[in-house]
């Protein structure tokens, strides 16, 4: 049975994460396993006796109080008998996070993208560490997303490995029902040859709930700015991405740039594959 990792900071704003990961957990029919990692530190005076006795005290508190905060966000109660909660002790929250992911053997980890208060900025500096660091897909869910099922799913591809990328996000476009939009921008697009080429791989692929859209990329939009136009169009379910990008370049994705007016605040969640 597929599994989804969901890391909470207890703090409101996860709450967003939280009904996502159910919703999405009844549609690929997936347990839930959540997390909560405490910012534990050993104080240089302490035995390890004394450690270990607090860490397991704090361990018991910390599993009653995520038991609790799920419960008040969910009441799907199947779903919350058969979820598994796991308390992490640690200074390095990411860490903790993709850790626990591949000891659980989990298929997704889902995490909202902000905290809250003064963790705020440290929440969504986790989130984009996650990202660019997990083997394992991430999902990402924006501060604000109403939480709905996934029928439409954006998925932003360059065509350098498309039939085993096709095959995955066809997969999971079939397991919840979903159409399917394929987005490519090119620089070459006005080149009838390369266009052929593309339009040639694409009808491989092509079906009655999967389609298209090769673009032509323009050079005074970053790619960013290109999905940002089209998602805002196009108002799909789930953006999809396969991705080798670095940290700096998601920390403009998914959060919004004090710096820059053309900065892409992502409103839908993104889903991010490691690049294959």
């Amino acid at each position: 049975m597929k599994k989804i990792l969901v890391p909470t900071d207890l703090s409101p704003n996860s709450k967003t994460g939280i009904k996502f990961a159910i919703q999405f957990a009844k549609q690929i029919k997936a347990k839930l396993v959540f997390l909560y990692v405490a910012d534990v530190i050993k104080p240089t005076s302490w035995s390890e006796e004394r450690f270990k006795t607090y860490s397991k005290e704090m361990a018991q508190k910390h599993d009653v109080t995520i038991k609790k905060f799920v419960s008040q966000v969910c009441n799907e109660k199947q779903i919350l008998k058969d979820a598994e909660y796991k308390i992490e002790l640690s200074y390095n929250t990411p860490k903790s996070i993709m850790e626990t992911a591949q000891n659980k053997k989990v298929s997704f980890i889902c995490m909202s993208t902000r905290g809250a208060g003064k963790i705020k900025k440290l929440w969504g500096t986790n989130a984009s560490e996650v990202i660019t660091n997990s083997p394992i897909p991430v999902i990402v869910i924006p501060q604000r997303y109403t939480v709905a099922p996934i029928k439409s799913i954006f998925f932003a591809c360059d065509f350098a490995a498309l039939n085993k990328e096709m095959k995955i996000v066809q997969d999971l476009a079939n397991s919840v029902k979903s159409k399917l939009k394929v987005f490519h921008y090119d620089y070459l697009l006005h080149v009838p040859e390369n266009l052929k080429k593309l339009d040639k791989q694409a009808d491989k692929f092509r079906a009655k709930s999967t389609s298209f859209v090769i673009k032509r990329k323009e050079m005074e939009f970053s790619l960013a700015e290109h999905l940002a136009g089209d998602i805002k169009k196009d108002k799909p379910s789930l953006v999809v991405l396969f991705t080798k990008q670095n940290r700096n370049w998601f920390d403009r994705l998914i959060s919004p740039s004090e710096a820059s007016e053309m900065s892409f605040h992502l409103k839908v969640p993104l889903l991010t594959y490691k690049k294959i």
